[in-house]
């Protein structure tokens, strides 16, 4: 294996091992809302060739990295996405232990994600966020510079891996087991048969325990998804699925018009699920919601007929009630003009311009372009983000009011919120 060479420019003295509390702080920093980062990488320029040249290879490459002071020699770096991978501006995973036995201010690994199929680069954060408003788990995510070998490849966002470390700080433990979804079309919680194989390693591939994935437990959660009564479906599939987290889940990513998520047009897609210790109970964990703010009268539950738990949860009265209100949750949290999404949507775009102008990497609609029209693609993205903000609210309300519903009056500050550890969400 090659060492990654240690240039001049990180001239940075490696750190002992921190305090709990000092890793708290960095975190924090790393992902104050209001800070613009620079993400430093050093690798041997064969190898960072090599990584573009065959972008669509899982292979790692040891690279330094550097953040403000810290500094870790020889953590791993391969490419990472599905349909968003690209060689000029290739999305990472930094694995900091692959080499050797550390960690970085607390995490064993973190993303760079390049944002291409992204033309606003903020959809995902602003995503995150609602879905941390409504007391669900997901990443932290930050945007900073990226440098290789001192050159700017661009704007990425710095997201927080779904992994042991995240689920010890949102749900207060970690000896579960966690699945991360693999793409299999035409999937929509169908059950495939008695075979637990059937369902592990794919589409629930497991992230840990993976040589006793467990998947017994999977295929107990799906027959009963598909072959439960209609009077006894809320007890027989809670057994294993936290259906009010769930359906909370499904009214964020159906409120802001996501098309890629757990009722894509091709399949369940975009989510992690984590069962936890001991138990049958499982959760789902959102991931990579870079597409929403589709389009702003996306349909609200657009091929939930085909997503078997979607469809009998929507034949449930009591569950198809709370997800309605959850939606409406979601559309107070997020505002209107000039409500909350919407000044974060400016803030954000403030913030990111000038260095989004002087990204050369970025791409339109899947292809590369001029930076003149890429950069207008990225003004007017936002514009759209605004527009769908201002007018998503009454469009869903008069969808769910043709499917019955009959909301209550709103409260003027919607209720704060906490995590499974009883941890506030700002």
């Amino acid at each position: 294996m090659r060492q990654a060479v240690l240039p001049l420019a990180f001239l940075a003295v490696a750190l002992p091992s921190l305090a709990q509390e000092t890793k708290q702080t960095l975190q924090d920093e790393l992902f104050d809302e209001k800070a613009f980062q620079e993400i430093r990488l050093e690798i041997h320029p064969e190898d960072f060739r090599k990584l573009q040249n065959n972008f669509r290879d899982n292979t790692y490459y040891p690279a330094n990295l550097l953040w403000e002071k810290q500094y870790l020699e020889n953590v791993g770096i391969r490419s990472k996405g599905r349909t968003s991978r690209r060689p000029n501006k290739p999305g990472l995973r930094v694995d900091i232990n692959r080499y050797e036995d550390q960690e970085f201010i607390g995490f064993k690994s973190f993303l760079l994600d390049n944002n291409i199929q992204d033309l606003s680069l903020i959809k995902e954060r602003l995503a995150m966020a609602l879905y941390q408003k409504m007391g669900l788990p997901a990443p932290r995510e930050t945007h900073g510079r990226l440098y290789v070998n001192d050159a700017y490849v661009g704007v990425y966002t710095i997201t927080e891996s779904t992994d042991k470390k995240f689920l010890k700080r949102w749900l207060g433990e970690d000896e579960g087991f966690l699945y991360e979804w693999e793409f299999l079309e035409g999937y929509r919680m169908q059950y495939l048969g008695d075979n637990p194989g059937l369902y592990s390693p794919s589409p629930f591939k497991p992230e840990t325990n993976e040589l006793n994935p467990n998947a017994a437990p999977l295929e107990k959660m799906i027959r009963a998804i598909n072959q439960a009564a209609d009077a006894d479906f809320p007890k027989a599939v809670g057994e294993f699925l936290d259906l009010k987290k769930f359906l909370t889940g499904l009214a964020v990513e159906s409120y802001l018009a996501e098309f890629d998520g757990f009722l894509s047009d091709y399949g369940i897609n975009n989510t992690y699920f984590y069962r936890f210790n001991g138990k049958n109970l499982g959760m789902f964990i959102a991931k990579d919601r870079d597409n929403t703010f589709t389009n702003i009268t996306h349909p609200m539950f657009a091929n939930a007929n085909a997503n078997v738990l979607v469809k009998r949860c929507l034949a449930n009265a009591e569950l198809r009630e709370f997800l309605f209100s959850e939606v409406m949750r979601a559309a107070s949290l997020t505002g209107g003009a000039d409500g909350w999404m919407d000044k974060e949507i400016v803030r954000l775009a403030d913030l990111l311009r000038p260095h989004v102008y002087a990204d050369t990497n970025k791409e339109c609609i899947e292809t590369p372009c001029t930076l003149e029209r890429a950069n207008a693609d990225f003004e007017n993205q936002v514009a759209y983000m605004r527009e769908l903000v201002a007018q998503r609210r009454e469009i869903v309300l008069t969808e769910l009011k043709a499917l019955g519903y009959t909301p209550l009056p709103e409260p003027a500050t919607p209720e704060p919120v906490a995590n499974a550890v009883g941890m506030p969400i700002k």
